[in-house]
C-alpha cells in the first residue's frame, strides 16, 4: 500500500553560487592543514620522537603524541637515558609555544593534585627547563619549582615581583587554580612579610587581605599580633582599617584577647574601644545564642554603644565590668588585660555587663543590659576614683549600694534626654565634629551644640512616660532590696516626678514643669530640691520666707551629698545649715543617695581603707566593731557634732576603761 498523500513535492533546489569551488575543496583542506603534523597511528614512542627532535623535526610531533608522551612515567629508561631524554624534551617544548603552554599547564594540575600522571623525570629536571624558557613561561616555570619544592614564600614572592597577590597570581599567569596551595601560602605570608617584604610591596598585601575570607583574615591577623611582633610596624595600615573596633568590617570581636590587648595598647585604645570592643564581642551571632540574648538585647546594646561613640574623643580611664559566664564565653580572664576588666563572681546581682568610664568631670556607669538596667552619675573626685576605677574587688551588686549624684533609665527617648541632661547639668557636648548622633539615623540624631537634639514626637513622648512608670517600680524595689529597708515610696515618687518634669520642660510645659519639680522636691529628691530652690533663687518677686526655704533645701540637698547643691551654694553665696539640724525625715532617700543616710556622714570623710571597711554603715551602732585605739584614729577625722555624737554614744555603750573615758572626755570638748 503506498504511503503517498498524494501531494507531490519539487525536489529541493541548492543556489549554483553556494556549489563553486565545491571542486577545490580537497585543494582547500590541504592547504588550511599544510604545516601542521597529523595524527598517526600508531602514535610515534619516546624513541621516536626522541629521533625527531635530535634531528631537527620536533615540529613533526601532534599535540595528541605530546599529550601522549606528558602521560608516560619513562621507567624504563636507565639514568642517563633518562636524563638525556629530559634534556631534549625541555629543548623541544621551549621552542613550541603551543606545548610549551600545554606541558607548564598539565605539569601544575600534576603538582596541584588534580592530575595524577605526569613524567616524575620532567618535574625533577624542571630547573633545567626554566634555563631555555623565557617570558611568561619563566615565570610559570620558576611557579611551577617553588609549588614542587613546597617553597611557597617563593611563591609570594614570585606574586608580589609580578605586581598580583599570591592568591590570583596562578589567575594571571595562566596557570590552572591553585586553591589546594592558598592554606600552605597564607600560613607562609606572616613569615614572608616579617623578613623578606619590600616596602613598595605594602599595598599588594593589604590587596591580598582583602582576598582573604573572614577566617583567613583573623588567622592573618592573630598571627602578626602574637607572634610577629616585629611585623606590625610594616602593617598598621591594614591594622587599622581591619582590626580597630570602629574600623568597616572590622575582625576585632573575633581575635583572640591576647591580640585585643596588643592592638589596644599599641593604638592606645583605651576608652570607649573597650565598650565598642566588647558589646561587638558579646553580639556575635555564636556568643548571643549561648548568652541566650534576644534580637532586642543585641539592638539595646548596639545602640547603647552608639550612643557613647559620640563623646568619645572625652574618655578617659575605663573599666569593665564582666559576669563569669561572659567572661568565660570570650576567654577573657583577670589578669589578661592589664587591669582594664575585671570578671565579677557569680551572683545574682552580677548577671550584666558593666562599662564605667570617666567623662568629663564625672564617673559614668553604664549598666549594658538587663531589666530596668541604668546609668549612674558620680562626682569624679580621687574617692569614687579609687573605688570604682582601681578597685579589683568591684562588682555591681557593690556599686548599686554606693550613693551616687544621678541614676538615669533605658526606656524609651533616654538618648534624647540623657544628651540633654549631660550638656544643659553637667555642660558636657558630643565629639567636636558631630553632625549626625550615631545609632539615632538622620531624622531623629541631627544634632545642634546649642538645642541638642530634635525633640520627639508627642507620640514618643507619651510611650516614655508610660515606659518610666514600669521602670521607676522595678528599679527603686530593687534599690530598697540590696540597700536594705524595705521599698521607699517616697524615694519612687520623687525620681518619678523629676523625670516626669524634665519630660514637661522638653515640652515647654512651664507651669507643669514648676508643679512637678516641686513634688519631687517635697518627696526628698535632691536633685529637684536644688532645680526647685534655683527657680525661688532666680524670681523677681520672691519674699525672704521663699528664700529660706530654698536655701533651706538646697542645705539639705548638701548635707546628702549632692554635689550640685555646692554649686548653688557658691552660686548665690548661700547660708549653708548643718546637717546636725535636720531630723531623719529630712534625710529621705533619693537617687543619689538611696539606703545611703546611715552611712553619709562617715562615707564622706577621706578615711584610710583599714578604717572604713570596719564601720557597719548601715547599723545603728557602726563603730561597734572599732577597738579603742581604731576609734582613737578615727575621731583625728571627726569635725562634724553629728559624727562626734555618734562615736560618743558607742563609747557610752563600753566599759569605763581610761583609753575609753580619756576618748569620750576630748570628743565633749
Amino acid at each position: 500500500m503506498s504511503m503517498s498523500s498524494g501531494i507531490a513535492f519539487k525536489p529541493p533546489r541548492v543556489p549554483l553560487a553556494s556549489l563553486k569551488g565545491l571542486s577545490n575543496s580537497k585543494q582547500h583542506l590541504q592547504a588550511v592543514l599544510s604545516g601542521r603534523p597529523l595524527p598517526k597511528y600508531p602514535p610515534l614512542r619516546l624513541s621516536q620522537i626522541l629521533q625527531l627532535i635530535e634531528n631537527g623535526n620536533a615540529e613533526a610531533v601532534t599535540l595528541v603524541e605530546w599529550l601522549g608522551l606528558f602521560n608516560d612515567d619513562f621507567s624504563l629508561l636507565d639514568e642517563s637515558e633518562e636524563q638525556r631524554a629530559c634534556l631534549l624534551l625541555w629543548q623541544a617544548i621551549s621552542n613550541l609555544p603551543r606545548v610549551a603552554r600545554l606541558a607548564l599547564y598539565i605539569a601544575a594540575n600534576y603538582l596541584l593534585g588534580t592530575q595524577s600522571r605526569f613524567p616524575e623525570s620532567l618535574i625533577s629536571t624542571l630547573d633545567v627547563a626554566s634555563e631555555y624558557l623565557e617570558g611568561i613561561n619563566q615565570t610559570r616555570i620558576q611557579w611551577l619549582i617553588a609549588i614542587r619544592d613546597e617553597d611557597f614564600k617563593e611563591v609570594i614572592r614570585l606574586a608580589f615581583s609580578e605586581k598580583s597577590t599570591p592568591l590570583t597570581f596562578s589567575e594571571k599567569i595562566g596557570m590552572p587554580d591553585s586553591s589546594c596551595i592558598r592554606d600552605a601560602v597564607l600560613h607562609s605570608l606572616p613569615g614572608y612579610i616579617d623578613v623578606n617584604l619590600d616596602p613598595k610591596h605594602e599595598k599588594l598585601v593589604e590587596q591580598c587581605i582583602t582576598q582573604m575570607t573572614l577566617a583567613e583574615r583573623v588567622n592573618f591577623f592573630d598571627v602578626i599580633l602574637e607572634k610577629k611582633s616585629e611585623t606590625i610596624e610594616k602593617l598598621l595600615s591594614a591594622l587599622e582599617s581591619n582590626c580597630l573596633p570602629d574600623s568597616q568590617n572590622s575582625v576585632w570581636a573575633k581575635l583572640t584577647p591576647t591580640s585585643r590587648d596588643i592592638l589596644s595598647k599599641k593604638f592606645q585604645l583605651g576608652g570607649y574601644y573597650n565598650l565598642k570592643g566588647i558589646i561587638d564581642c558579646i553580639c556575635l551571632a555564636e556568643n548571643a545564642g549561648q548568652l541566650q540574648l534576644t534580637d532586642r538585647d543585641i539592638q539595646q546594646l548596639r545602640g547603647r554603644s552608639a550612643f557613647w561613640s559620640n563623646y568619645s574623643e572625652h574618655f578617659n580611664q575605663s573599666l569593665l565590668l564582666l559576669p563569669e559566664s561572659t567572661a568565660h564565653l570570650l576567654n577573657i580572664k583577670n589578669d589578661e588585660r592589664g587591669g582594664d576588666v575585671i570578671v565579677m563572681p557569680p551572683n545574682s546581682g552580677n548577671d550584666a555587663e558593666v562599662f564605667i568610664f570617666e567623662l568629663a568631670d564625672k564617673i559614668i556607669v553604664e549598666v549594658l543590659r538587663g531589666v530596668a538596667s541604668e546609668i549612674r552619675f558620680f562626682e569624679l573626685n580621687e574617692r569614687n576614683r579609687a573605688r570604682l576605677l582601681n578597685d579589683n574587688t568591684l562588682t555591681l551588686n557593690n556599686i548599686r549600694k554606693m550613693a551616687c549624684d544621678t541614676v538615669f533609665d533605658h526606656v524609651a527617648l533616654w538618648q534624647y534626654f540623657c544628651e540633654k541632661c549631660l550638656r544643659e547639668e553637667f555642660n558636657i557636648l558630643p565629639n567636636k565634629h558631630v553632625q549626625i548622633f550615631a545609632g539615632l539615623g538622620k531624622k531623629f540624631g541631627e544634632y545642634s551644640r546649642k538645642q541638642g537634639l530634635p525633640l520627639p514626637s508627642e507620640e514618643n513622648i507619651d510611650l516614655r512616660v508610660s515606659q518610666l512608670a514600669e521602670w521607676n517600680s522595678i528599679f527603686w524595689s530593687r534599690e530598697a532590696r540590696i540597700k536594705g529597708g524595705g521599698k521607699s515610696s517616697e524615694t519612687n515618687n520623687g525620681w518619678n516626678f523629676l523625670q516626669l518634669a524634665k519630660i514637661a520642660s522638653a515640652r515647654g510645659y512651664k507651669k507643669e514643669y514648676s508643679e512637678l519639680i516641686k513634688r519631687a522636691a517635697d518627696h526628698g529628691n535632691s536633685e529637684a530640691m536644688c532645680l526647685h530652690a534655683e527657680t525661688v533663687f532666680t524670681a523677681p518677686n520672691k519674699t525672704f520666707n521663699q528664700w529660706a526655704a530654698a536655701e533651706r533645701m538646697v542645705s539639705n540637698a548638701h548635707a546628702r551629698g549632692y554635689v550640685g547643691a555646692q554649686k548653688l551654694i557658691e552660686k548665690y553665696k548661700l547660708n549653708v545649715i548643718p546637717a546636725s539640724e535636720f531630723s531623719n525625715n529630712d534625710f529621705r532617700t533619693d537617687n543619689a543617695n538611696s539606703g545611703a543616710e546611715k552611712k553619709l556622714y562617715f562615707e564622706g570623710l577621706n578615711l584610710p581603707r583599714s578604717l572604713s571597711d570596719r564601720i557597719e554603715h548601715k547599723s545603728e551602732r557602726p563603730l561597734v566593731k572599732l577597738k579603742i585605739d581604731e576609734l582613737e584614729r578615727l575621731s583625728e577625722y571627726l569635725n562634724d557634732k553629728t559624727l562626734k555624737k555618734v562615736m560618743i554614744n558607742e563609747l557610752e555603750k563600753r566599759a569605763s576603761k581610761r583609753r575609753v573615758l580619756d576618748l569620750l572626755s576630748q570628743l565633749k570638748k
